[in-house]
């Protein structure tokens, strides 16, 4: 067996919940009384320590084997836009490059089958779960035995509360281990799992006093700042320059109550950057929503009733 390391239960659902001493040692030992003490603590209620126990059969954990891939794509990754698009742009290939080597996934596959049976694989896969060479992903739906058997640790269970306020979920003690075959084309585990300590560790508990007044910069500004499209994209680098044209932009609004003071809006922004204000007209739905020699316009969401008639605002100037 092939211990996976950082792979604890505090691991997958601990961080900023668990303190680094509670991680380490309940990383020490997979033993029940270990795990007793580090997650009856986090999972206590009112002072009362949780209770931390093997699980019996009927609960289930759903778990992925994600797999090794096949191509390293630290060179994608680092290549600039243009390339990285012009390689995605056929998804079927990067799928087929970078999930897993189809030979090891069915080997991998072949091997969780024998310890575990093939009926594990059924669950998740009514669930919508994908499996696949493709998506790197072994998904399967264990019990407390078939997960001993393939971790090599003890599916527990942790209960805490009394009556209407009992929260119970599945744990484990310890880092998890795969035989050794398995382990070697297995990359990392993926829990199907939404765990919360009811008693998480408090990692500062100096207060801090708020003074009166904005909480930023953004809240407390004097000025206001009209930005115009060319400043907008001066100060983010678009990438074209500004006396490229290009084709009309339209601004949608949903949910407008007051089509005047979205007019009267528009307007007051366009003669503050300097531009013409522009005129008014109503549209249907069955006209067409084409704006070929406006600067802007507003159209509507199709499918939402227009009532009142919705604006669009042009200009040619």
């Amino acid at each position: 067996m092939s211990m996976f390391a950082n792979s604890t239960f505090l691991d997958a659902f601990g961080s900023k919940q668990a303190t680094p001493d509670q991680i380490a040692t309940l990383a020490n030992s997979n033993t029940l009384a270990n795990a007793q003490a580090v997650l009856g603590e986090l999972f206590a209620t009112n002072g009362v320590p949780a209770v931390v126990q093997v699980a019996p059969d009927p609960f289930t954990v759903t778990v992925a084997l994600v797999l090794n891939r096949a191509n390293d794509p630290t060179s994608l990754l680092e290549s600039s836009w243009g390339v990285r698009q012009a390689a995605l742009a056929d998804q079927a290939a990067v799928f087929a490059k970078y999930g897993a080597d189809p030979a090891t996934y069915n080997a991998t596959l072949g091997a969780v089958e024998g310890i575990v049976g093939a009926s594990a694989f059924q669950p998740p896969a009514s669930a919508g779960f994908i499996s696949s060479a493709a998506d790197r992903t072994i998904w399967l739906t264990v019990n407390a035995a078939q997960f001993d058997a393939l971790f090599e640790t003890q599916l527990l269970t942790v209960k805490t509360g009394s009556g209407s306020n009992t929260y119970e979920t599945v744990a484990w003690g310890g880092n998890l281990s795969l035989p050794n075959g398995i382990a070697a084309n297995v990359d990392g585990l993926w829990f199907d799992m939404n765990v919360s300590p009811t008693n998480p560790a408090v990692f500062n508990t100096t207060g801090v006093t708020l003074q009166p007044g904005p909480l930023g910069i953004g809240n407390g500004v004097a000025t206001t700042v009209n930005a115009t499209p060319a400043s907008v994209a001066a100060n983010y680098g678009f990438p074209l320059p500004a006396d490229v044209p290009t084709a009309a932009i339209a601004l949608v609004e949903g949910n407008v109550p007051v089509q005047a003071e979205l007019f009267a809006a528009f307007n007051q922004y366009r003669e503050s950057v300097g531009l013409t204000p522009v005129s008014l007209r109503s549209i249907s739905r069955s006209q067409p929503v084409l704006c070929p020699t406006a600067r802007s316009c507003s159209i509507p969401r199709w499918g939402a009733p227009l009532s009142p008639p919705t604006s669009r605002f042009s200009s040619t100037s």
